[in-house]
């Protein structure tokens, strides 16, 4: 006998309660009134009547994708070992930490090299590049090694060595000019990890762009950024000291860039020579910023 409402017809029954709970979820997130009765040792799915056609085509589209199988996803083509660019980067961050700490050339490198952001207002524009390699004490040093040696070299095994670390520089000089636009002129502060967030949005945005795939599900599309916005609040705070808005920055800057990647036709076509071109040009930045910063002083 029926049990349910005056107006409101069957759809389906079944003998497993969560198939049919599961589908009336479905069709109340598309806005009908269905409802699961238990009646004669079974469950039933009813809905209005008027709904009855309209109810029973979504579900039988929702079916047909819940059996579709997921789409594979597809390894990402390595371009690189990851290695040389992490030796490049972890001898940048000591030799300047070795001058810094010995004022080599009898100068002060942090009082010349740090993001400044007055300074940088009135045109000393190295800074944006020199308070990268620069680091308050040595804790801070290992962490921005140690977190920053992991996200380039996974970026060097993606685009290259030479690709990587020149788009990391140029993410990360993007960073913190962002930084001193948004910063107050008497902010100033030191560090890699504009650089180290700037490598994780470009791998976020990379791995984002070069996955957007509709037959992928949802969660495999966005997994990359997700991920990378729960690293980003996970390690981009800290206390008082913590420069958190260049961590954005960089990361806002990576992200952006990563996604452009897959767009250039150079990206996919860069061979060991482009490749070493790149990194050189990276390197000649940093040296540059720095010329600048000690003929100045």
């Amino acid at each position: 006998m029926d049990t349910w409402p005056e107006g409101y017809i069957e759809l389906l029954r079944r003998r497993d309660s969560g198939y049919c709970n599961e589908r009336n979820l479905v069709l109340r997130a598309l806005g009908v009134d269905a409802h699961v009765v238990y009646d004669s040792g079974v469950y039933v799915l009813v809905v209005p009547q008027e709904h009855a056609l309209r109810s029973a085509a979504e579900l039988s589209q929702y079916d047909a994708e819940d059996k579709t199988p997921p789409a594979k996803i597809t390894p990402l083509p390595l371009r690189g070992s990851g290695l040389a660019g992490l030796g490049g980067y972890v001898t940048c961050l000591l030799l300047v930490a070795i001058f810094q700490n010995q004022h080599a050339l009898s100068h002060d490198w942090l009082g010349i090299g740090a993001l400044d952001v007055a300074r940088v207002h009135q045109g000393e524009w190295w800074r944006l590049v020199t308070a990268l390699t620069l680091h308050l004490d040595t804790a801070h040093l290992m962490g921005n090694l140690v977190v920053g040696g992991i996200f380039g070299f996974f970026l060097g095994r993606l685009l290259g060595d030479g690709m990587a670390w020149f788009c990391i520089v140029l993410a990360a000089v993007t960073g913190n000019a962002m930084d001193a636009v948004v910063q107050q002129s008497y902010f100033s502060a030191a560090g890699a990890s504009t650089a180290v967030f700037a490598a994780l949005g470009l791998l976020c945005g990379y791995s984002w762009r070069m996955r957007n795939s509709s037959q992928l599900r949802w969660a495999a599309r966005w997994a990359p950024l997700v991920g990378g916005v729960v690293l980003l609040a996970w390690l981009g705070t800290g206390d008082e000291h913590t420069d958190v808005v260049a961590h954005l920055t960089g990361f806002i800057a990576g992200t952006a860039l990563g996604m452009a990647l897959p767009m250039m036709r150079m990206v996919q076509s860069a061979g060991p020579r482009s490749q070493l071109t790149l990194g050189v040009l990276g390197i000649a930045i940093v040296a540059a910023a720095w010329l600048v910063a000690l003929a100045g002083s």
